[in-house]
């Protein structure tokens, strides 16, 4: 269980924020100059997206296996993790049904941007941060 426990935080604390900063980055840059939404575009938010999506698995074995690891504010941590996911998979959702290539950029940005927002903010229940 230790290794869930580590990949979860693992996960958490620096690939997931990491794609999100490059993605962000990546989005504006697109938005800004009217470049193109590319499939590297696309696949970098579906890596983010999934990878988050990994984490509420593994949050849910960590939570229901092991409850004695479960943080003294998990309901602030659930909560906000949560709507960190929902952000992501609107967002993408969203992405799709843009008109124009410009537009697909800056609601990739934004969800991006949303979505780190609301995971620092659940990080912070656990004392991550």
């Amino acid at each position: 269980m230790e290794f869930f426990l580590g990949f979860h935080s693992g996960l958490g604390k620096y690939l997931i924020p990491v794609l999100a900063i490059l993605g962000s980055l990546r989005a504006l840059y697109g938005w800004l100059r009217t470049d193109s939404y590319r499939k590297w575009d696309r696949g970098l938010g579906v890596l983010y997206t999934s990878l988050l999506d990994v984490q509420l698995l593994m949050g849910f074995v960590i939570f229901f296996a092991w409850p004695e690891k479960r943080p003294a504010q998990w309901h602030g941590h659930l909560t906000f993790m949560t709507l960190a996911i929902i952000a992501a998979h609107v967002g993408s959702i969203l992405v799709k049904r843009a008109k124009t290539e410009s537009h697909q950029q800056m609601i990739q940005f934004f969800t991006y941007i949303l979505s780190l927002a609301l995971i620092v903010a659940g990080l912070k229940f656990v004392g991550v941060w």
